[in-house]
């Protein structure tokens, strides 16, 4: 059977979470924070500005592992690292596959914690 990319992304944004021992509970959670505001960040400021955002405010490093592993599965090699020196093309696919990621990461988490 044939599964589309949103199934293969809904699947790992789901395993994701037990992956890297996602913790979801807690009042000021910053992981849940970061899910529910990546898709608006991406879109506001860019994937490759987004990324850098991330990676400089999440100092567990958590939310880029997560958003690697739904883009790019476990064995592929491949990351968002090198987004800044894509040239326009890759660009282009890494920020759609970027923005397609962090939309199954923010239904999972709002899944698994719905908003009260």
């Amino acid at each position: 059977m044939i599964r589309t990319r949103s199934q293969i992304f809904s699947e790992r944004a789901w395993n994701a979470i037990k992956k890297f021992n996602v913790k979801l509970d807690g009042e000021e959670n910053k992981f849940v924070t970061r899910a529910r505001s990546f898709p608006a960040l991406i879109h506001n400021a860019g994937a490759c500005q987004a990324w850098a955002f991330s990676h400089e405010k999440d100092t567990d490093k958590v939310y880029p592992k997560v958003l690697n592993y739904v883009a790019f599965g476990d064995d592929s090699g491949k990351s968002f690292e090198n987004i800044a020196s894509a040239d326009l093309k890759e660009y282009m696919l890494l920020s759609e596959l970027m923005m397609e990621a962090a939309q199954w990461i923010k239904t999972t988490v709002g899944a698994l914690k719905p908003e009260e």
